[in-house]
């Protein structure tokens, strides 16, 4: 139990303290026949097994009663301000802009729900919390507009890549155009599929020879136009893999030249060069002259075609070299020849008087 008081003491104003035999003084500045007002204030800190006693002893009977005063310049009993006199001794309560009026009642101020333009106020809706939104959701704080989508400036810490204001759109669509939540419109060339419009889009690769768009959005190949990276086009119709023409991914079908013998299409040849030189292919993809066509070409003897043989021999017979071929007359022993344009030589290129 806590036991304790205070005596007054009326000579000089003091006063002293006693808590549980434990005294000290006070000096309080209290001024005889003054009357001043005494407060108490009680922490009951276990509900269930605490009292609290006090007895007075000397004090006037009569309840004093404390009486506001406004223009002191203490905020007191029901005041809600009170500012202190200026050096002149004029009153400061003058219902200025965020001070305080005659009667001790806040002046104007943001926050009281009244917007005052005269002050500079654009809004004030009491609280004025609302960092960030349309007008319609509330007001900042200090009474101005809440930044907001739409009021034509980039507000970055609030997520927006872009405003444009009231041309800000819902169907924003293209470079440099904002949609009505401040973002950045879609637009060709961002590596999206955007809108009905577009068919691809490869970014900053439209257009290039490794997409499969054009720089509009469209898709290359099947558009009837040779586009970088294609080897031919023409149209998405005619784009059938049909022989000489091409393929649905805008690469050339077989043809002539390309270097491969397409029998299927009736070619004879195809060397890639196809320049008619002897032995090769003619521009059109059929044999040039070569040895065993039944043409004398180039530097043949002889051709006699599918006559040629790698034995031939006697006059007008022709080797599978396109060579003339050995016989009996040529000045050559060949073959069965027992000589052949000596002076001791038959005609049929045997030894006269039967030697051998």
């Amino acid at each position: 139990m806590e036991t304790g008081y205070f005596t007054l003491d009326t000579s000089n104003g003091s006063a002293t303290a006693n808590s549980n035999g434990t005294a000290s003084t006070v000096s309080l500045g209290l001024v005889l026949h003054n009357v001043y007002e005494l407060a108490m204030f009680q922490a009951e800190r276990n509900e269930c097994g605490s009292d609290f006693k006090v007895t007075l002893r000397n004090f006037a009977k009569p309840k004093s009663t404390c009486t506001a005063v406004c223009g002191d310049g203490v905020v007191s009993a029901n005041e809600a301000c009170d500012l202190c006199k200026s050096a002149s001794g004029a009153s400061l309560n003058t219902g200025a802009y965020g001070g305080c009026k005659s009667d001790c009642t806040l002046g104007p101020f943001c926050g009281d729900g009244t917007v005052d333009t005269a002050a500079g106020e654009q809004c004030d809706d009491g609280s004025n919390t609302t960092v960030y939104g349309s007008r319609a959701s509330g007001c900042a704080p200090g009474c101005v507009i809440a930044p907001s989508c739409g009021d034509s400036k980039l507000d970055v810490n609030y997520g927006e890549t872009c405003d444009l204001g009231s041309a800000n759109s819902s169907t924003a669509y293209g470079e440099n155009q904002c949609t009505d939540q401040c973002q950045t419109a879609p637009f060709c060339g961002d590596g999206y599929l955007n809108s009905q419009s577009e068919q691809c889009d490869d970014g900053q690769n439209n257009g290039g020879p490794t997409s499969p768009c054009v720089a509009t959005c469209q898709i290359k190949c099947g558009n009837g136009e040779l586009d970088p990276g294609e080897q031919c086009d023409l149209g998405a119709t005619h784009n059938n893999g049909a022989y000489g023409g091409c393929r649905s991914n805008c690469t050339r079908a077989p043809y002539c030249g390309d270097g491969f013998k397409d029998t299927a299409n009736a070619e004879q040849c195809d060397n890639g060069r196809n320049d008619g030189s002897y032995g090769t292919c003619n521009p059109n993809c059929t044999l040039a002259g070569y040895c065993g066509d039944g043409i004398k070409n180039g530097s043949e003897a002889c051709d006699l075609g599918a006559a040629n043989s790698t034995s031939a021999y006697g006059l007008d017979q022709c080797t599978n070299l396109c060579m003339t071929a050995p016989y009996c007359g040529d000045g050559i022993t060949n073959g069965t020849e027992q000589c052949d344009g000596q002076s001791t030589c038959t005609d049929t290129c045997k030894l006269a008087g039967g030697v051998g």
